[in-house]
């Protein structure tokens, strides 16, 4: 939230957790995106500050365990020719 949140009577709440929050939901892309580049932001900021920023991924290998993705199309893509470890 870029403008912190208000009561009714106006005032910001410093113990309210939510103002000033970000939040970034994405899915795959490449190493040059932005997505990627905030991921590498918020990491690093987790590594640092703990107690202020969090960090999770999920891979492909969450929805291969479950059945959501088949092994052999994932397998299929890997061995391609024109496969980009940066860019799957």
């Amino acid at each position: 939230m870029n403008v912190s949140r208000r009561t009714m009577l106006g005032d910001v709440n410093p113990n309210e957790k939510i103002n000033t929050q970000v939040i970034y939901a994405t899915s795959a892309g490449s190493k040059s995106s932005f997505a990627y580049s905030a991921l590498i932001d918020v990491f690093e900021k987790a590594i640092m500050d703990p107690s202020r920023n969090f960090c999770m991924g999920l891979d492909y290998r969450v929805p291969l365990l479950h059945g959501l993705l088949d092994y052999n199309y994932i397998q299929g893509l890997k061995l391609s020719p024109s496969y980009e470890e940066a860019a799957f």
